[in-house]
């Protein structure tokens, strides 16, 4: 892959307002402008966002700085100034803070605002933090986020009394697990902190970060934030917008489509390429709620059949051949299942004859195909031809387009490097663009950064595909303007990724491929 400084160097072209800008996404946010959403209340959805003009795909909802941001539970430590990768060093003191003991990177993460409110508090405490392996994760990393909500309460009250005013779902019956880590947290931040909180005011800190924490990528591992505003879009398994996070970890919220003035405003909480037991289980455990949007209704999933397995019942016809149909759930509203008598009860059935299985064939069916794709990921042996014997064993038991199949599909697509790929290869590679092309045009309707990674990967196949054909191909040309095409499709999906996101590097290169393919075309046109 191309460098920055490669690509930066390309030619500008004065009238590209992406060459003018370097390639950095402009906000388009005027302070003074007028609010594009309006906050409204009924009493099944709680507080939600309504459009309150016409929004075009592309525009900016709305952008919000985190009210707090801290580590995921349980990965390794970061810098706490910057999220960035902690030094290798031989000796960890060359890490701490001088007044707090956590590690950091820098001396200007040292002074860091986002520091200060666990440095002060271990500071006050009188007991310096001593972590002895900076590669490994420590149980005190967990408490960063918790610390950094209290302290607002002394230090930003205006912001304590947003995180309040957030939805805890405090009618749902908490496990008896989760009451357990609050008990312990809150003698855990009194006596090694300093900052006492009642078992109720952790309890319902703790469901503030499960319900309305985003999970913010990062280089080396993602962070958890929590936003104002951000909190109030309802979810839908197909939103109207999507989000990136800036390198301040702000958060913008764009339009993935055209919102007509009164439309919800949408976001998604959930994995789109997972089906609809899976995304619905998830949303279950994790938010406390059942999804009903119009994808989780429908058994086909939009068409995508995400879910579906391949029917098993010979077809009758006396040549031992397999019906091969679609095998999906009859009803997908099914709450998730607790146990194997439940998932026995669940009822899924052919869309071309009559084959039925329980939902407990349909579960361990998928679980198997996942566990297989699991393993041969932690292979050391798994490269495309591996890749692609485990999707012809797969394709026995699930439908071409379930979610295992495209996950698999995606995976290959990014292992046959079109360079030094044969032209039997490079047909291939094509075939799989189009083919996770056409399941994402099912399930999203506007802007998606998988679309616009798939499209540019499509570009440089077909200009691949060119260089090996003959110079006298009467198709050329029209390739060409195909694989122009191409990275124009893949530009409109990425233009809003911001440049410290990896998908901004493959933003860069499908624009510099469009100036480079319409210099070519108009230099054609010409001769």
């Amino acid at each position: 892959m191309e460098n920055q400084e490669q690509l930066t160097s390309t030619a500008i072209d004065s009238d590209c307002m992406r060459c003018n800008s370097g390639g950095r996404v402009v906000s388009d946010l005027d302070t003074g402008a007028v609010l594009k959403y309006e906050v409204r209340h009924n009493e099944q959805l709680g507080r939600y966002l309504v459009a309150a003009q016409d929004i075009k795909a592309g525009d900016l909802v709305f952008r919000a700085e985190p009210l707090v941001s801290g580590l995921q539970p349980g990965c390794a430590p970061l810098c706490l100034g910057c999220y960035g990768p902690l030094p290798p060093v031989d000796d960890p003191e060359d890490l701490r803070c001088p007044t707090c003991g956590w590690l950091l990177c820098s001396e200007e993460c040292i002074f860091s605002l986002r520091h200060q409110p666990e440095c002060e508090a271990t500071a006050r405490s009188g007991v310096p933090v001593n972590i002895y392996d900076p590669t490994a994760h420590d149980p005190l990393y967990d408490c960063v986020i918790l610390i950094r909500c209290l302290m607002l309460k002394t230090k930003d009250p205006e912001k304590w009394n947003a995180l309040e005013s957030m939805e805890a779902l405090e009618s749902t019956r908490r496990p008896k697990l989760q009451k357990r880590k609050a008990k312990a947290l809150c003698a855990l931040l009194t006596a090694r902190f300093g900052l006492p909180a009642s078992e109720k005011e952790m309890l319902r800190l703790l469901a503030v970060l499960e319900v309305n924490a985003y999970e913010v990528r990062m280089p080396t591992n993602n962070v958890q934030a929590v936003y104002p505003v951000a909190s109030l879009p309802e979810h839908n398994c197909i939103p109207n917008t999507f989000r990136t996070f800036e390198k301040d970890l702000s958060l913008c919220v764009r339009a993935t489509r055209d919102i007509p003035k009164g439309d919800h405003i949408t976001v998604t909480y959930t994995d789109s390429l997972w089906p609809t037991p899976e995304r619905r289980s998830h949303l279950f455990y994790s938010k406390h709620f059942l999804c009903v949007c119009e994808r989780c209704t429908d058994p086909t999933e939009m068409g995508s059949f995400l879910s579906a397995l391949r029917c098993k019942q010979k077809d009758g016809n006396g040549d031992n051949a397999f019906c091969q149909g679609a095998v999906l759930p009859e009803n997908p509203l099914t709450p998730p299942a607790k146990n194997e008598e439940e998932y026995k009860q669940e009822i899924w059935h052919c869309r071309r004859c009559d084959y039925k299985v329980t939902g407990l064939i349909a579960r361990e069916i998928t679980r198997r195909a996942i566990d297989a794709v699991h393993e041969l990921d932690d292979s050391d042996e798994s490269g495309p031809q591996e890749y692609e014997n485990l999707l012809i064993e797969l394709q026995k038991h699930l439908y071409s387009s379930h979610s295992t199949i495209v996950d698999v599909k995606h995976t290959l697509l990014h292992l046959y490097s079109p360079q030094y790929c044969t032209k039997r290869k490079l047909k291939r590679k094509e075939t799989l663009c189009r083919e996770i092309i056409r399941v994402a045009d099912k399930l999203f309707s506007g802007i998606s950064s998988l679309k616009g990674t798939v499209y540019y990967e499509l570009g440089m196949t077909i200009l691949e595909t060119i260089k090996r054909d003959d110079e006298t191909d009467p198709s050329k040309e029209s390739k060409l303007k195909e694989a122009s095409d191409s990275f124009e499709m893949s530009l409109n999906h990425l233009q809003f990724i911001p440049d410290c996101q990896p998908e901004w590097c493959v933003a860069e290169q499908a624009h510099h491929k469009i100036h480079e393919l319409q210099n070519k075309l108009q230099l054609k046109e010409r001769k």
